[in-house]
Formats: C-alpha cells, sequence, structure tokens
C-alpha cells in the first residue's frame, strides 16, 4: 500500500464516505445475528453503502493516516530547506 493515496483512490474514498449514512452509534446483536445503526435515536439495517463504508475504513484510515504523516514530514523538510 502507497503512503500517499492516489487521486482516484481519494475518490474512492469520499465516494464511500458520501454514500454512507451519517450513523451516532453501531451495534451487534449476537443474539439476533445481526448488525443495526443508530441515527437520531432510531435504528436502522444498514445499507450495503454503509456496510462497504465500514468494511473498507480498516485499510482507508491507515492508508490516510499514513498520507498525512508522510505529507507533514515533507512539510517539515520543506521548511526547514526554506529556513538555510
Amino acid at each position: 500500500m502507497s503512503a500517499i493515496p492516489t487521486d482516484q483512490g481519494l475518490d474512492d474514498i469520499q465516494a464511500r464516505a458520501d454514500a454512507a449514512m451519517e450513523w451516532d452509534y453501531i451495534e451487534e446483536d449476537i443474539v439476533e445475528g445481526g448488525m443495526y445503526i443508530s441515527r437520531g435515536g432510531q435504528w436502522f439495517t444498514p445499507a450495503d453503502e454503509d456496510l462497504e463504508f465500514l468494511s473498507k475504513a480498516r485499510t482507508d484510515i491507515p492508508m490516510l493516516v499514513a498520507a498525512v504523516k508522510t505529507l507533514k514530514e515533507e512539510n517539515a523538510d520543506l521548511k526547514a530547506r526554506l529556513e538555510k
């Protein structure tokens, strides 16, 4: 995995985030075997877009954090060069 996501990769992440419902809370019902999300005090079964967003978050978040760290390091290096 590249430390800096491609433009297409960023567009894909944004599209998943835009398609997913905003929710307050996620709960898994072990007895019933389902997953539910809460929004405004009402419970919903997650839509496919919500499940895709959740399943991709495990790789999207670390990639985005790594990208921010890399860009911050590059920025600090460029600032140090300019100060010389």
